[in-house]
């Protein structure tokens, strides 16, 4: 069994350890110093020679964040966001969503992951109708122990769900039937589709012992019989003696990733697993934090580093549409930004504002479809909103679609999805 231990928390970010503890599934133990650690895969893969994912070269987009972030700052959004639309995920009794920890948007559906409260994927149609719900335990076909991560295939119209404690990947129709399943051979923590038509993971440093030249590396490339293809970004020194790590730092855009290598500044774009190249640079200045990491610092004094002496930390949080990014940056507090790599400008703070009634519900991107960034917002935060509404402002817009939204949320009724996208002009 692997456990994911939460070590510190704070704002958005969280560091993880990984430990490894005896199960009847681990066949291979295996000592190094006073750390005990489980291969999980019998025996070797004596593959030396797995190639690196060849970087490309390709212009940059220097980011330049503000020194100072101040602490009332604002992101002003009437003149920001353009084409709202909301969509009203429906509730039934086997509908009900936890948490959305993942969202994916298609052509046909929305896919709802809830990796952590009801171990489920929900599937709706574009109108917000449930379809199907995907959350069968056990080790049959289409059934499985852990939901890790989930990805779809654009080609295949096929979902694919990442058992990690099963060691497989199911594969299922775009409606939820169950398709095949398909083997692992080494553990990871992130799965995506790439445009070539393979897979990428974001590994799990120092577990697979059992493929020697895998350790340390961030990410893996693999065909879809899960024959192990390229690799890159090797965490060797930080990770080796920290053991600090990101959950944040890849991030999956049906046919393409964005990946921030553990405590660096750049974000990479990956769409084949044979190149990859550079795309932005966020340039905190002499704010950066990864200017102090070392191979020797440990979680504490990171924390020292970041939030009492108000460092910029960039976790890899971000997502792309078209010609702007959204990222988040951490100093103690989280700042949301807007960039323009068409125009150059940069929006940001600690918080949103509008005057604008249709964007009552707004809150900040989980996903991207098409050229719309995706966010989602909870009953429970939609009725806080409708109580802290100004009655007079309400009455006199009482005809308007987002108003009839607001006032007919019932407190277990699930998530509202809100689309949207950035003026190019900004």
């Amino acid at each position: 069994m692997i456990k994911y231990l939460t070590l510190f928390k704070r704002g958005y970010i969280t560091f993880i350890v990984i430990i490894m503890l005896n199960s009847c599934d681990f066949k291979d133990q295996r000592v190094t110093g006073t750390k005990t650690v489980f291969a999980g895969y019998a025996g070797e893969i004596k593959n030396n020679k797995i190639p690196v994912i060849e970087k490309k070269n390709h212009k940059v987009f220097s980011v330049k964040i503000p020194q100072v972030i101040s602490d009332t700052s604002s992101i002003r959004l009437d003149d920001l966001v353009r084409n709202i639309q909301y969509i009203q995920l429906e509730t039934e009794r086997n509908s009900l969503i936890g948490s959305i920890d993942k969202l994916i948007v298609t052509d046909k559906s929305i896919i709802v992951c809830d990796f952590n409260k009801a171990s489920s994927i929900f599937i709706f149609n574009l109108k917000g109708k449930f379809m199907k719900k995907i959350f069968l335990k056990g080790k049959g076909p289409g059934e499985f122990l852990a939901l890790r991560d989930v990805t779809y295939n654009n080609l295949t119209k096929e979902i694919l769900l990442y058992d990690d404690f099963g060691r497989k990947i199911n594969y299922y129709s775009e409606d939820g039937s169950y398709i095949k399943s398909s083997k692992t051979y080494y553990y990871y923590l992130k799965l995506a589709w790439l445009e070539d038509g393979t897979l990428l993971s974001k590994a799990t440093p120092d577990i697979n012992l059992h493929v020697p030249d895998l350790k340390y590396a961030q990410l893996v490339s693999t065909d879809t019989s899960q024959s192990i293809l390229t690799k890159a970004f090797s965490a060797k020194p930080v990770f080796e003696k920290n053991e600090l790590n990101s959950s944040k730092n890849f991030k999956d855009h049906t046919g393409k990733v964005l990946f921030t290598p553990l405590f660096t500044d750049t974000i990479f774009e990956i769409s084949s697993a044979t190149e990859m190249f550079a795309k932005y640079h966020i340039d905190m200045g002499d704010r950066n934090i990864v200017k102090r990491v070392t191979k020797d610092i440990d979680a504490s004094s990171f924390l020292l580093e970041l939030n009492l002496k108000k460092n910029y930390y960039f976790e890899g949080n971000c997502l792309e549409m078209k010609n702007n990014l959204f990222f988040e940056l951490n100093n103690g507090d989280i700042a949301s930004f807007f960039y323009s790599s068409k125009t150059g400008r940069l929006v940001g703070g600690k918080s949103t504002s509008s005057a604008d009634i249709d964007l009552a519900l707004f809150s900040l991107p989980k996903s991207v479809y098409r050229d719309s960034y995706v966010s989602t917002i909870t009953a429970t935060e939609i009725i806080a909103r409708r109580n802290g509404m100004d009655r007079s402002v309400v009455s006199k817009k009482k005809d308007n679609k987002t108003i009839k939204l607001i006032n007919s949320i019932k407190q277990e009724d699930n998530p509202v999805l809100m689309f949207y996208n950035i003026n190019e002009k900004f």
